[in-house]
């Protein structure tokens, strides 16, 4: 039997460490508690139509399905349900919006997604404000920080967690060590060199009236503790920073669809998202170190996305099974070779 060790109980390495173990790999986490994860502050949240123009993620039945299939018997396991449904008003910020709903709205691939057209009346009535009206959708939604909580008292009570760091002598205990550290990444000297952009996201909590969980862009959603959070903010630089004035401002400025002055804020936090350059996830064996894989770079996209890529991982790891081309850490190298031809060409 394959010995394996995954480098972090993030999202990403909680459901990794439990993919893995599932299918006959002995699996160990480590888990360094890293300042500001996004896996601490991520609300879960699965939206079916995303940016302006309402696109449905690439694979989302695929991942639908996946996450159904492991989340299912963690839902059997939890006192209450760590992964569900919930109904979700998707505002529109113009006309154009509006007409590309009713173009979804007779679409098949798009249609179960698009139950119904809300027109400004009707979300007047629920203290929303949004001339364009709205579409009624269902997002899913995750429990993270419950899902974290039991998921390590479950790999704990299999004395296969340790509260530490990485230290190279691992390489020699185990057949294959998978890093799933999340920003962190950018310290790791096997693959701190790909094409990661860090971005860091501020959210805000609110109590205040009761209030359909929204979303035009910026999202109002309830959250799983009789409040509501809201969120989320984007920046690349001093992303260590923390939760900022700057932050506040624009986050309440997007929610001018809403009257604020009927909640209170009762909280600000942030976290660090690891993203990359074309905005995918990366996945696969180190190119020399082919005992050293990663699975990193779900941006605000891992609950989504983490379990159908840890399927994938698995048959790399069981089968030999190849990494889709736009999944694959080996995309990368293409791009240093355009560089590279780039540099020679001008010089």
């Amino acid at each position: 039997m394959k010995k394996a060790l995954v480098v972090g109980h993030g999202l990403a390495g909680s459901i990794i460490t439990h993919t893995l173990s599932q299918n006959g790999i002995e699996t160990a986490c480590i888990d360094s508690d890293v300042p500001n994860s996004a896996s601490k502050v991520g609300t879960g949240l699965i939206n079916p139509f995303i940016g302006p123009k309402l696109n449905i993620p690439n694979n989302l039945e695929c991942c639908l399905i996946a996450n159904n299939a492991f989340f299912d018997p963690w839902n059997k396991l939890s006192d209450i349900q760590l992964y569900f449904k919930e109904p979700l008003f998707r505002l529109f910020k113009s006309n154009i919006q509006k007409k590309r709903w009713h173009e979804l709205s007779n679409l098949t691939s798009s249609k179960k997604y698009t139950h119904s057209f809300l027109p400004s009346e009707y979300l007047e009535k629920e203290g929303i404000l949004c001339i364009h009206g709205g579409g009624h959708t269902h997002a899913m939604r995750l429990d993270i920080p419950r899902f974290l909580k039991l998921s390590k008292e479950v790999i704990s009570n299999q004395g296969k967690l340790e509260n530490r760091e990485f230290c190279e002598e691992d390489i020699k205990d185990f057949d294959i060590i998978v890093f799933a550290e999340g920003y962190n990444v950018i310290n790791n000297p096997w693959f701190n060199h790909l094409h990661f952009a860090p971005a860091q996201g501020e959210i805000m909590e609110f109590t205040g009236s009761p209030t359909p969980s929204c979303s035009n862009g910026t999202w109002f959603i309830r959250s799983l503790r009789e409040s509501f959070l809201a969120g989320s903010t984007w920046k690349h630089e001093d992303f260590e920073s923390g939760p900022s004035k700057t932050g506040e401002i624009q986050i309440c400025e997007n929610l001018k669809y809403l009257d604020l002055k009927k909640f209170r804020k009762i909280g600000h936090t942030s976290g660090i998202r690891s993203c990359t350059i074309d905005r995918n996830p990366i996945i696969g064996e180190h190119p020399t170190h082919k005992n050293l894989l990663i699975f990193n770079g779900f941006g605000s996209r891992g609950t989504t996305t983490i379990n159908y890529c840890a399927k994938l991982l698995l048959e790399l790891i069981t089968q030999n099974k190849p990494i889709p081309g736009h999944l694959n850490i080996n995309r990368f190298a293409s791009y240093k070779n355009e560089i590279n031809r780039y540099r020679t060409y001008f010089h």
